[in-house]
């Protein structure tokens, strides 16, 4: 029964927190409860079994006028409101009816927010079952729905926080405090939190102050219920059946039996006024039963007991009209998906029957094709590969045939030009014999008129420097990239390193490069040896193989 208690108080919670707003008059409007000392039954017999007035015929007409007009989304949360009216009415069939038809509805046009709010009524009626796991695996799927929602930017988080709040009530029911402080918690920590209204701000508050109170921390817990109090008698007074028994429960235990009963008593009141929260009102009279044997008023005590008995057929008893389809669990949304699933079979079948009678001959068409296209590509294949090698190979060949011819050009160019070089030599060998036979008749004649020597002289330097360039010009035309490569991999060269690297190239021996340069042939070897540095050689590799590369 204590856990009968606590479902019912879930229950209460839950559907207030859910649906804020009252859609039945009662928005703006708070309690003028009269004093009450003693026992109020409730009148068993038009309270809980007569309609109470014509919501759900509005809600039921406006479903209808939705769906006429197209507009499915509305008519489903119209189903969503209907359901949490039945329940809050306790005619549980009626609620999980409509939350089924919801869910159905929901699938069908694929809108995730309405799914969840389905999902998240179904678990209530669910949870008054005692059916927990079946309740706790709605509450979760209603909150994988809605953090999707939060995390693609479709839905808002206030209602990811309605999941965060049903979770941590469920898990104090189950006594899980731990765990209902920190789904709690989470509430406090969506993003919007600050344009929460702060009457839903109340129930996080409410419920806050009801673990402090599980939690052992009674006395802390009473004045912030009494303070939520205030709120709920001014904009949620229906709420107040919840709110008076948790008080006297507190009383209660604190041995106050005087305020306990008050407030026990002011329960049924608000309940019976609202005719709200009536899944509540059967505990609280076996709390009062339980008072009333503890004072040793045992009529009363029975009277209440008696009460909380029939209302307790009532609403659950299995043979109660009300509820012998729900225990049934006759679950509508999953007959109907079976039922979809089944036709759909039936159709694949019958389909496939019609098409059987064609399959062996597409598939012996298919296969006949298949082949023929895979000889076929076959032969494409072998006939585009004995291509390509053929006309690879004429492509090898014309290219070893093309550098042949270039290096037999090159060769016969650098052996003209290597001809050309010497008979440079030759002639700057003469001329400097004649230079020389110049500059003895020069000294033999010392004192006289030497102007026309010393201009023969110079004629014969002026030259020598155009045989140099005449030569440095053919090499060049000869060897276009030769000094272009040589800078690329070695850009210290100077000029002077660029003139030898050209004469080891033409294989110039040491005494042809001295006549050619003008100096001795010791300082051409120097020069080569500095050469072979700058390049990095070493004394096995040879400067000519090396240079010939280039």
């Amino acid at each position: 029964m204590v856990a009968l208690t606590l479902r019912c108080l879930f229950i209460s919670i839950a559907f207030n927190f859910l649906y804020p707003m009252d859609l039945w008059g009662n928005q703006n409007h708070p309690i003028q409860l009269p004093q009450v000392s003693n026992l109020q039954l409730f009148d068993l017999e038009n309270d809980f079994n007569a309609e109470q007035d014509s919501i759900p015929e509005n809600l039921e007409r406006a479903y209808k006028q939705y769906l006429e007009n197209g507009d499915s989304l509305q008519a489903i949360r119209i189903l969503n409101n209907l359901a949490g009216f039945y329940s809050n009415r306790a005619n549980y069939d009626k609620s999980y009816e409509a939350y089924w038809k919801a869910l159905l509805l929901s699938d069908e046009m694929n809108n995730l927010e309405t799914k969840a709010a389905a999902y998240n009524g179904i678990g209530i009626l669910y949870s008054l079952y005692e059916r927990r796991e079946e309740a706790l695996d709605y509450y979760l799927k209603a909150l994988e729905l809605r953090r999707n929602l939060v995390m693609e930017n479709l839905g808002s988080d206030l209602l990811l926080a309605r999941s965060y709040f049903s979770l941590a009530i469920h898990y104090r029911y189950e006594k899980e405090f731990k765990t209902a402080r920190n789904y709690l918690d989470s509430c406090y920590n969506v993003r919007s939190w600050d344009s929460i209204p702060a009457l839903n701000k109340a129930f996080y508050d409410l419920e806050g102050a009801f673990l402090q109170y599980h939690f052992g921390e009674i006395e802390a817990s009473i004045p912030q219920i009494l303070q939520q109090l205030q709120i709920f008698e001014s904009y949620k007074s229906q709420y107040l059946v919840v709110i008076y028994s948790f008080l006297g429960d507190i009383y209660y235990d604190t041995r106050n039996f005087e305020q306990s009963e008050y407030y026990y008593l002011m329960s049924l009141h608000a309940g019976k006024h609202f005719m709200k929260h009536l899944n509540f009102v059967p505990d609280v009279y076996i709390k009062l039963s339980r008072l009333y044997a503890k004072t040793e008023k045992f009529e009363s005590a029975f009277e209440s007991l008696k009460q909380a008995n029939e209302i307790n057929y009532i609403l659950y008893s299995s043979r109660s009209p009300n509820n012998r389809h729900l225990l049934e669990i006759q679950d509508n949304y999953r007959i109907e998906k079976s039922k979809i699933e089944q036709l759909a079979k039936e159709k694949r079948l019958a389909s496939l029957e019609h098409e059987q009678s064609v399959w062996f001959l597409k598939s012996l068409i298919f296969v006949i094709g298949m082949v023929f296209i895979l000889i076929v590509g076959i032969l494409i294949v072998r006939f585009l590969i004995v291509k390509h090698r053929a006309e690879k190979k004429i492509l090898e060949n014309n290219r070893m045939l093309e550098q042949k011819q270039s290096r037999e050009i090159l060769e016969i160019k650098n052996k003209e030009l290597t001809a050309f070089t010497i008979q440079l030599i030759e002639k700057e060998e003469m001329l400097a014999n004649i230079k020389t036979e110049l500059k003895a008749q020069k000294k033999a004649a010392e004192g006289k008129d030497n102007r026309d020597i010393e201009k023969i002289i110079r004629k014969i330097d002026h030259n020598s420097n155009q045989y140099w360039e005449e030569f440095e010009a053919r090499f060049i035309a000869v060897n276009n990239q030769f000094y272009e490569n040589l800078k690329k991999e070695f850009p210290k060269l100077s000029p002077y390193d660029l003139k030898i690297c050209a004469l080891v190239k033409l294989n110039f021996s040491g005494k042809e490069m001295a006549k050619l340069l003008g100096i001795s042939v010791e300082s051409v070897n120097t020069s080569r040896y500095r050469l072979r540095k700058k390049l990095g050689l070493n004394r096995e590799e040879g400067l000519w193989e090396f240079i010939s590369k280039f």
